[in-house]
């Protein structure tokens, strides 16, 4: 059977936060396997391939079924891909500050570079920033909820602001669930998940920041979980003022076309 819900982006906004949330709540059903990519990189593969993911033995007792794969607010052919066989689907999406964003993933791709030769451990944010495009383009949000918004209706639509998700997860999963449909009085025992870690206050950022050990305990990688903890006890630098402004000039038309978009002021954002 196929899901009806997917949590589509964006990179380093919370998916896997409120994906490990999701799975752990009884009327979800998620595969243990978070990122499917099957609309951006295994398309070619066939329904069939998709439908294995979601065994209707498995999937019969709950009341949603889904998938997170947060490249998928990235491509500009995936929401007519996902209409063409899931017209009623609901779709879920985490926002993010742009600027904060690509901040985030510079950092998450120094921490988790394979070697200290390797050349996202050499390049400063902003020579990356030159070096890999997608860092700023990935941040202009307006341009890749579009083609969601116009073919399906707003309503089947859940966009979610990753400094909200932090301040007040429980009210912000509430949402969530009751966008679902399911059970929305249920808490996650991993609900508070770094909550409490220098990220979620705004400006204050630490690698790796929307992961934690607690999640990589439950899903048994205590090894990551203690390079998480090394690399999160580090305050990273800020970033340069400069910088941020360079970047917020490039951001902010985008932001107030999102604003409208969404009847929803986003001023913290610039």
């Amino acid at each position: 059977m196929l899901p009806n819900f997917l949590v589509i982006g964006g990179n380093r906004c919370g998916t896997t936060r409120i994906a490990q949330n999701l799975r752990l709540h009884p009327e979800i059903y998620m595969p243990s396997k978070k990122e499917l990519h099957f609309f951006d990189k295994d398309f070619g593969k066939g329904w069939d391939y998709y439908e294995s993911y979601f065994p209707e033995e498995k999937c019969r007792s709950h009341k949603a079924i889904g998938e997170a794969t947060p490249a998928y607010i990235y491509k500009p052919d995936i929401a007519q891909l996902i209409k063409s066989r899931m017209p009623d689907v609901k779709l879920i999406a985490s926002l993010r500050n742009p600027i904060d964003r690509a901040y985030s993933q510079y950092w998450n791709l120094v921490a988790t570079a394979p070697s200290e030769g390797h050349i996202n451990k050499r390049l400063t944010f902003e020579e990356k920033l030159d070096f890999t495009p997608s860092l700023i383009e990935q941040g202009f949000y307006d341009a890749e909820l579009r083609d969601y918004y116009e073919l399906f209706p707003k309503e089947n639509i859940l966009i979610l602001i990753y400094e909200e998700t932090v301040r007040n997860p429980v009210a912000e999963f509430k949402r969530i669930y009751e966008f679902l449909g399911v059970d929305p009085n249920v808490v996650s025992p991993i609900l508070d998940v770094r909550i409490n870690s220098a990220a979620s206050k705004l400006g204050k950022y630490r690698a790796l920041d929307l992961v934690s050990k607690a999640f990589y305990r439950v899903i048994k990688i205590p090894a990551l979980a203690k390079r998480i903890d090394d690399i999160n006890a580090r305050q990273l630098p800020e970033m340069s003022p400069k910088t941020r402004e360079s970047l917020r000039q490039k951001y902010v038309s985008s932001i107030s076309n999102l604003e409208q978009m969404l009847n929803k002021n986003l001023s913290f954002w610039v």
